[in-house]
């Protein structure tokens, strides 16, 4: 990396291997100063997890596992933001977190943090998602990754999936394609996603398994219409 003037909007709080492959990953932190312009999500600290050294961000194994939806139903898009901040460090406009910074981001002094504004955060160390406390996040590598219960939620693709994990203890984000009727999208213990009505950084229903949604006075798992970029290329997955 060649450096360059600082950006202070964001930093770097991991650089290491992926523990989905054990490729180098780097995961950055922006929104610090200013928020960002995503009205679904509302002001939150968003990360990136990406390739360091890949020529443009693009959803891989290393960064988003198996995930089923890498192939053009993800609703990142990858050419816009995720490059942008990729180029941004590739320049060495990024300056890496310290100690105070860590704590700043826990005590939310920048607003709530949402763990994987691109990519799988399962990539990166559980111990960081620990420290930040992400307001909201989903991991689709959640059958290998026990100590991200708590923290996130499970992104599944059925109903059979779902009741799974939550035999597992896991509260689930299950994506519902375009097509499907609300009978069909909704099942034991999942409700709406209420974006609609709040963003995120009010909501706090996606925030693993604690509770932060004003409207609703029970623990449920949440479902949402697709979405995003991908939205018309997404179709109902089966796994067994």
């Amino acid at each position: 990396m060649t450096s360059r003037r600082i950006n202070r909007n964001g930093i770097v709080l991991y650089r290491g291997p992926s523990l989905i492959d054990g490729r180098p990953i780097v995961v950055i932190a922006t929104g610090l100063r200013k928020h960002s312009d995503n009205g679904k999500t509302g002001h939150m600290v968003q990360t990136w997890i990406l390739e360091p050294d890949a020529t443009t961000a693009a959803p891989t194994r290393t960064i988003c596992g198996t995930c089923p939806h890498r192939s053009g139903a993800c609703y990142v898009e990858w050419h816009r933001a995720p490059r942008a901040v990729l180029r941004c460090y590739q320049r060495g406009g990024y300056r890496d977190a310290t100690l105070a910074d860590f704590r700043a981001l826990k005590a939310g002094v920048y607003g709530p943090v949402r763990a994987g504004a691109a990519g799988d955060p399962a990539a990166a160390p559980d111990a960081l998602w620990r420290i930040l406390r992400p307001r909201s996040g989903y991991t689709h590598d959640w059958r290998n990754s026990p100590g991200l219960r708590g923290l996130l939620m499970a992104s599944v693709d059925t109903p059979d999936e779902a009741r799974r994990a939550h035999a597992e203890g896991w509260r689930t984000f299950r994506v519902v394609g375009l097509n499907e009727t609300p009978a069909t999208a909704t099942g034991a213990r999942e409700i709406e996603c209420p974006s609609e009505k709040v963003a995120c950084s009010d909501c706090g229903l996606c925030d693993g398994t604690r509770m932060g949604a004003r409207a609703v006075d029970v623990v449920a798992s949440i479902w949402i219409r697709a979405h995003g970029a991908g939205a018309r290329k997404f179709l109902p997955v089966v796994r067994s």
